[in-house]
C-alpha cells in the first residue's frame, strides 16, 4: 500500500532524528594527538614514548621517565570539508529535485593535559586528561521552483520550497590515573584506568511547502510537510588499557598496547520531535494541518559501546637522535543490538619518525591509516556514513634548556614548544534519501560516495623539570 504524504513525512522526521547521532559515532576516532612526539610522527609512539602522553599511548612509557613533566597541547583549530551530493532528493510530478549537503565545520581546540611524576627510581605516575573527540555539523540546503501539480482534476502551478536545518555538536573525553614501573632494565610495564563522557546536542528540521502562484496570492499553502527533531545524548563509561615497551638492543624497541572494550556506565538520549503534514482536498483547497509530536527518552547502563584494540609497534633509532616506528592498529569486532553498534574487524597502520638536530631542534613525519570501523554502511538511516581516512603529519619542536639556582646544570629546566599540522583524506559512502511529498511513494535510501577533508593543526608546549 503506498505510503500517504503524512506518512512520508513521518518517515522524514525518523530518518533525520538518527542523522547527527549516526554520524557522530561512526567518525574516525584517532582525530587528534595528545603528546608532542605523536603530533610530529602520525601517532607512531607505541613502543617509544616517554613523556606525559604515555597515559594514553602506553603507559609503560612512564616507566622510563627519568624527570617529572608537565604536558599541555591543543589543536588551535580544525577545519573539516564535506561535500554529500544530492543528499535528499523529492520526487516531483515535474521531475526530481535534490539539495547537496555541504559543511566546512571549525571547530575548537581539543585539549590535553598530561602530568606525570616520580614514586621512586622505577616507578612513575601521571594523570591525563584528553578530548578524544570533537564535532561540529552546521548545514543549510534551500531550493526553491515551480512545479505543476493536479488540484481537482486541474493542473496548477505551484511554487515549491524545501528546505534542510542542522546543527549539532559532539564531544567526548577521557581522564584518568596511569603508573608505569621500570620492571627491568630493558623492560617496562604500565596501566592506565580512564574514565569516558561524551555528549552530543543537536537540531534538525526539514520544510517543504508547495504556494499556488495565483492573482490575489493566497498564503495558505496547499502542500506543507515539516520535521523537527531536537536530540540530546550523555553517557559516562570506562576504558582501562595495560602495556609494555621492551628494548631488544639499544637501537631496537618494541611495544604492546592492549586497550579494554569501553564500558557503558550510564547513558541517557532525550529527543522530541514534531510532524506537520498538510496535502489538499479532493476539490483541490488546502486540507487541515495534521501534527504528531513524539517525546523520546531511553537509558542505557553496563553496555559495551567500543571494541577492544590492541596496537604493536617496533620502532629503530637511539632516544638521543630520534627514531623511526612502525605499528599496527588491529580492532576486535563487537555487535550489540542495544545500542545499535555493528563494529567490523579493522587493521590500520602507522609510520613515523622523529629525527632530533641537535639539542634544541626536531623533525617529525608521518603516514596513518583509519579505516571505518562499522561493519556496512547503514542504508536505513539518513546521513548514516562508512569513510575510510589516509593521513599524513609533519611536525617541528623547538627546546630551549634553562639553567635553576638550585640546580646549576643547563638543563635543568627543558622548554618545549611543537607545531605540526594533520591531513586526513575521506573516501566513502554516504546515505542518502529520496521522499516523494506529492505522491506519498514509500522513502528510498541510496548509497552516495564522498570525499571529506580534515585538517587538524596542533600547537603543544611541554615543561620537564
Amino acid at each position: 500500500m503506498p505510503a500517504t504524504p503524512r506518512r512520508a513525512g513521518l518517515a522524514a522526521a525518523a530518518a533525520l532524528a538518527l542523522s547527527l547521532p549516526t554520524r557522530a559515532s561512526a567518525q574516525n576516532t584517532d582525530s587528534f594527538f595528545f603528546s608532542d612526539e605523536a603530533a610530529m610522527s602520525a601517532g607512531a609512539v607505541t613502543a617509544t614514548t616517554r613523556d606525559s602522553g604515555a597515559i594514553w599511548y602506553n603507559p609503560a612509557g612512564l616507566g622510563g621517565l627519568q624527570r617529572g613533566q608537565i604536558d599541555l597541547s591543543a589543536s588551535a583549530f580544525g577545519l573539516r570539508v564535506r561535500r554529500v551530493p544530492r543528499a535528499l532528493t523529492l520526487s516531483y510530478p515535474g521531475g526530481p529535485q535534490s539539495l547537496d549537503i555541504s559543511t566546512t565545520s571549525f571547530i575548537s581546540a581539543p585539549v590535553a593535559v598530561g602530568l606525570s611524576r616520580h614514586l621512586s627510581d622505577t616507578v612513575t605516575v601521571g594523570l591525563g586528561i584528553y578530548a578524544t573527540a570533537r564535532d561540529v555539523v552546521t548545514t543549510d540546503a534551500f531550493w526553491r521552483g515551480r512545479q505543476s501539480v493536479a488540484l481537482g482534476g486541474v493542473d496548477t502551478p505551484l511554487q515549491f520550497h524545501q528546505r534542510l536545518e542542522q546543527d549539532g555538536d559532539y564531544s567526548r573525553y577521557h581522564v584518568g590515573p596511569a603508573i608505569g614501573w621500570q620492571a627491568a632494565p630493558r623492560l617496562r610495564v604500565g596501566l592506565s584506568v580512564l574514565g569516558t563522557y561524551g555528549v552530543l546536542a543537536s537540531f534538525e528540521q526539514f520544510v517543504v511547502e508547495g504556494q499556488p502562484t495565483v492573482e490575489p496570492p493566497t498564503y495558505e499553502p496547499a502542500y506543507f510537510l515539516q520535521s523537527q527533531v531536537r536530540a540530546k545524548l550523555s553517557y559516562l563509561g570506562l576504558q582501562p588499557q595495560v602495556g609494555l615497551q621492551y628494548e631488544v638492543s639499544d637501537r631496537l624497541r618494541v611495544g604492546l598496547l592492549v586497550r579494554s572494550p569501553e564500558l557503558l556506565l550510564t547513558g541517557t538520549i532525550r529527543a522530541s520531535t514534531v510532524t506537520a503534514v498538510r496535502q489538499p482536498d479532493p476539490a483541490g483547497q488546502p486540507g487541515p494541518l495534521l501534527t504528531q509530536t513524539g517525546p523520546v527518552r531511553r537509558s542505557y547502563s553496563f553496555e559495551f559501546v567500543q571494541p577492544p584494540r590492541v596496537v604493536l609497534s617496533v620502532a629503530w633509532g637511539h632516544p638521543k637522535d630520534g627514531f623511526v616506528a612502525l605499528e599496527g592498529d588491529y580492532q576486535a569486532p563487537l555487535k550489540n543490538d542495544e545500542v545499535f553498534v555493528d563494529r567490523a574487524t579493522v587493521l590500520n597502520a602507522r609510520v613515523g619518525g622523529l629525527r632530533h638536530l641537535g639539542q634544541r631542534f626536531s623533525l617529525g613525519a608521518g603516514l596513518f591509516t583509519e579505516r571505518a570501523t562499522d561493519r556496512r554502511l547503514d542504508r536505513t538511516t539518513f546521513l548514516a556514513e562508512r569513510v575510510d581516512y589516509y593521513g599524513a603529519t609533519f611536525g617541528v619542536q623547538l627546546r630551549t634548556p634553562l639553567a635553576l639556582v638550585k640546580n646549576p646544570q643547563e638543563d635543568a629546566l627543558v622548554l618545549s614548544t611543537t607545531v605540526a599540522l594533520r591531513y586526513a583524506l575521506g573516501l566513502g559512502k554516504v546515505t542518502g534519501l529520496t521522499l516523494d511529498p506529492i505522491g506519498g511513494a514509500p522513502e528510498a535510501y541510496r548509497a552516495i560516495d564522498v570525499v571529506y577533508h580534515e585538517f587538524i593543526p596542533y600547537l603543544g608546549s611541554s615543561t620537564n623539570f
